[in-house]
């Protein structure tokens, strides 16, 4: 089937759906590597996290780590989306509103952390960024036309 959607309102290509996921996962991973390299290389900040969970010892984050926290929620998204395509009359409106939720929700994850201010500021910068990316793209590549 290459469009679902139960209303005919709003509808996902599904054909399109998994190569959107592809160009979001590696379009967010660039852009949350920028990210990182200005902060480190331009800003001078350690972004140093620990990296073990709560009580391991801070340790500067690895550049692979960002890519890979960056593109795996990518997939989940275009799994979600796809569901949502499957079972919701406004799929991509559904989707962008869980995905906004998402993204304020997933910045607890950096202010929690036990690091310096501006540390917390980049990484909940990469959240936003990633979330921006990944949403943009998958609601623009996979809408049905």
């Amino acid at each position: 089937m290459a469009a679902m959607s139960l209303s005919g309102t709003e509808q996902v290509a599904t054909s399109r759906l998994w190569r959107a996921a592809l160009v979001a996962a590696i379009s967010a991973a660039i852009a949350n590597f920028i990210v990182f390299v200005v902060a480190k290389n331009v800003f001078g900040l350690g972004l140093a996290i620990p990296l073990g969970g709560a009580g391991s010892p801070i340790e500067p984050l690895p550049a692979f780590m960002v890519v890979i926290a960056t593109a795996v929620p990518a997939l989940a998204a275009a799994g979600l989306l796809a569901l949502l395509a499957r079972f919701t009359r406004r799929p991509i409106l559904v989707f962008q509103i869980i995905a906004a939720v998402f993204a304020l929700l997933s910045l607890g994850g950096p202010l929690s952390l036990p690091v310096d201010t501006t540390t917390k500021l980049a990484l909940g910068l990469m959240h936003l960024v990633a979330a921006a990316v990944i949403t943009g793209v998958l609601t623009t590549w996979s809408r049905a036309r």
